[in-house]
């Protein structure tokens, strides 16, 4: 059986590698239902942790119907992801009719290998 905690934050990711867990979903902002970390965090929690490390790609708190400009940060924190050595990204998306987004393709795409 593998244990996934929900990080927010480095310390949080190191407790996380130290209490037996499999693997880490780092975010930030937990009490608002998760958010994309900063860039610095993520960083850090790959330097500080071997354990596979997955970072949820969610631009803001609150519905996940997102404008084009977050379709392009979601963009970007996937690539900032890659370029990091992530192992995975925790991403999705609804349209105005409350399903998945056709868009979350492009996402998964993104991604590529991790």
């Amino acid at each position: 059986m593998l244990l996934e905690v929900a990080a927010n934050s480095v310390a949080s990711a190191i407790a996380a590698r130290d209490g037996g867990a499999g693997r880490v979903e780092l975010c930030a902002s937990l009490a608002e239902g998760g958010v994309t970390p900063s860039h610095a965090t993520i960083a850090m929690a790959r330097d500080a942790i071997t354990l596979p490390l997955y970072v949820l790609v969610r631009p803001r708190a609150g519905d996940f119907v997102y404008a084009p400009y977050e379709w392009d940060l979601m963009h970007a924190d996937i690539a900032h992801c890659r370029r990091l050595g992530c192992d995975g990204v925790v991403v999705g998306a609804l349209d105005e009719a409350g399903r998945v987004h056709a868009r979350c393709r492009e996402l998964v795409e993104a991604a590529g290998p991790m």
